[in-house]
């Protein structure tokens, strides 16, 4: 038992994501900087906040980096809430925001808005929303600012893209209203894409919530307490009712899912910024740049009876003069083949799901001058998982989500693959007196993504477990709070020819850090970061941003990495906790904790054998053996 009020009073969240690069000309230094909304106190459930943007004087466009901050802060007793922000009806960012303790919580998020810079050039109005339901029972206020941050290279700014929602949310009262998803039905959406578009990409805001929050857990039978449809979900665009694209959604945890204790204060992969779901459309530009409107449906595979919000964004790239025709070639499409059985085994119910499906199209675009621009898509899924329910509370998940998704574009091919492993215990018990929950999770979202021969690869694993135990006459006696959770979260870029994917979480990355936590303290803060991006396309928190180049970009545009993320992705790395800081013949250094075990370790320790190793600032390496706790034994 622990002594009370100790925890949940815990850290400020924190994430193990890198900060934002930014462009080496700038020095990290914004030119300027807007912000619209400022203390934005959200205490009702439909409460929309509208805050208006005026571009910067002192720092007029192209620039070569935007970037939005929201920051915000609670106390006191609330839920996770999701939410979301837009500006001119573009949605830019898809969140959740933590629990509090009762003494108060910060944090922070960072998007890279670079692909819409075009948007930022005339004014408009910043739209955030954030259903909250403030009583006396639920007291957390959420306090919101928003900045928008811009840089400039000093050397012109990036490639100019045209963005087009599929549709404006914030004309109505309820923008999540206007972009709903009910059940079977998909979203259906009327566009006309300009004549001179030559490049388009789809990007794909989602989130399931309700009977969808947990879709990997749901059961094959609504009527057996669960919400049914199966543990199967795929995300789908199709253009005027043919696919056009397909991918898995990540199993994202917010921060009350399962167990709040899970995530106090490293907070779930992906919680605080959903990115986006990118869909290369240029294939289908034969027909969309007909002049006619043409229809762009989202749907999610077996989504029975929950709801998703589901809210697209074309970014275009524009050519001088209108094309001149194009066709489009179906490859290869069909619905996904999904096997799901549910059986008792051992006087437990098992319930396995299977599927793979796949999709192939090709296009060829005439350009006014003659030319022709040949493109391709193409995607290949794969998936398994297991759920066990044990008991009427008690539910055991395991399962694996294998996603290939690749471009062409006259013959130079981008491949992103992308492995989502999830393990979820779920137990919660209740006798007389007390109430118990009880959980343990593990996952990570594995992204390598290919550039010809040029290979970005980010590795990010979290593993948690929390108990909760409290009296059921005197709900203010709090028997057990415990919770304990690492983050891991590395980059490798280089040539295709060194890339070892099974070996790259060990060694020889551009960027590592690891985080671990106890009782909502954070216990082990330590990595290292030395990313360069000569070739255009960078890091930029949990997603990858910029453009390739196969030659290298000039210098004074490249994208310069600046150290790890602190609070929810933010701030100078340090080392803290058992470890703490470390010199060396009065000098400070910088030490890196690897992820292997020393000597004498036995198969599960309480504590783990590992090897400091300290460049201090003489230059020379020394290292020593040090205990680190095991949290998840």
């Amino acid at each position: 038992t622990l002594a009370q009020g100790t925890f949940p009073n815990y850290d400020d969240p924190m994430v193990a994501q890198p900060s934002l690069p930014h462009p080496r000309a700038s020095g990290g230094a914004p030119c300027a900087k807007v912000t619209p909304i400022v203390d934005a106190q959200l205490v009702g459930y439909n409460q929309v906040v509208v805050g208006h943007y005026e571009p910067p004087s002192d720092c007029a466009a192209p620039w070569q980096q935007v970037v939005m901050e929201l920051s915000g802060a609670v106390a006191g007793v609330q839920f996770d809430r999701y939410g979301a922000v837009w500006f001119r009806g573009v949605e830019v960012l898809r969140t959740t925001t933590p629990e509090p303790s009762p003494s108060g919580i910060v944090w922070r998020v960072d998007k890279d808005l670079s692909d819409y810079a075009a948007i930022f050039k005339s004014p408009g109005n910043v739209t955030l929303m954030i259903p909250n339901v403030v009583d006396s029972t639920y007291t957390g206020v959420l306090h919101i600012n928003i900045t928008f941050s811009f840089f400039s290279s000093h050397g012109g700014g990036t490639t100019s893209l045209d963005v087009m929602p599929l549709r404006n949310p914030t004309i109505g009262a309820n923008p999540f209203g206007e972009i709903a998803v009910n059940g079977a039905v998909g979203q259906a959406n009327l566009v006309q894409v300009p004549r001179d578009t030559i490049d388009a990409r789809l990007d794909l805001y989602a989130s399931g919530h309700g009977c969808e929050e947990f879709w990997y857990t749901n059961s094959l039978n609504a009527s057996s307490g669960g919400c049914g449809g199966g543990a199967y979900r795929e995300i789908r665009v199709y253009v005027d009712g043919k696919l056009a694209g397909a991918q898995y959604p990540f199993p994202v945890i917010y921060t009350g899912g399962v167990n709040p204790l899970l995530w106090r204060p490293l907070t779930g992969i992906l919680s605080f910024d959903i990115p986006a779901y990118r869909f290369d459309l240029t294939p289908f530009l034969g027909w969309l740049t007909d002049g006619h409107q043409h229809n762009i449906t989202l749907a999610i595979v077996d989504n029975w009876h929950g709801t998703w919000y589901l809210d697209g964004v074309l970014v275009l790239r524009r050519d001088t003069e209108d094309v001149a025709g194009g066709s489009v070639d179906i490859v290869e499409e069909g619905p996904p083949s999904i096997e799901q059985t549910s059986q008792n085994e051992s006087g437990i119910m098992v319930q396995r799901m299977r599927s793979n499906s796949g999709f192939r199209v090709q296009g060829v675009l005439r350009l006014a001058n003659g030319s022709t621009i040949a493109s391709e898509v193409f995607s290949h899924l794969t998936a398994w998982s297991t759920n066990r329910f044990l008991s009427e509370n008690s539910q055991e998940t395991v399962g694996r989500w294998h996603g290939v998704v690749g471009s062409v574009r006259d013959g130079k091919v981008q491949t992103t693959v992308s492995n989502f492993p999830l393990e979820v215990k779920d137990f919660s018990a209740q006798d007389s007196a007390t109430f118990q929950l009880n959980a343990c999770v593990k996952y990570a979202r594995d992204i390598d993504s290919f550039y010809g021969d040029y290979v970005v690869a980010v590795r990010n694993e979290m593993k948690s477990c929390a108990v909760y135990n409290r009296s059921l006459t005197n709900r203010s006696q709090i028997n057990v709070q415990e919770g304990q959770s690492s983050e891991d979260f590395s980059i490798w870029a280089g040539p295709k020819a060194r890339f070892q994917p099974r070996t790259m979480m060990h060694c020889n990355q551009c960027y590592s850090r690891k985080l671990a936590s106890h009782d909502g303290a954070i216990v082990t803060n330590s990595g290292q970061s030395g990313c360069a991006w000569p070739h255009g396309v960078y890091v930029c928190g949990n997603e990858l941003c910029g453009s390739f180049s196969a030659k290298h970009v000039r210098s004074d545009t490249e994208m310069v990495q600046n150290g790890a993320g602190s609070a929810a992705g933010v701030g100078d790395l340090h080392l803290s906790g058992a470890i703490g800081d470390v010199s060396a013949n009065g000098t400070a250094g910088q030490c890196l904790l690897p992820m292997r075990r020393g000597p004498h370790a036995a198969e599960e320790p309480d504590t783990l054998r590992h090897q400091l190793v300290c460049r201090p600032g003489t230059g020379r390496h020394q290292s020593a053996w040090v205990d680190v706790p095991n949290i998840l034994v």
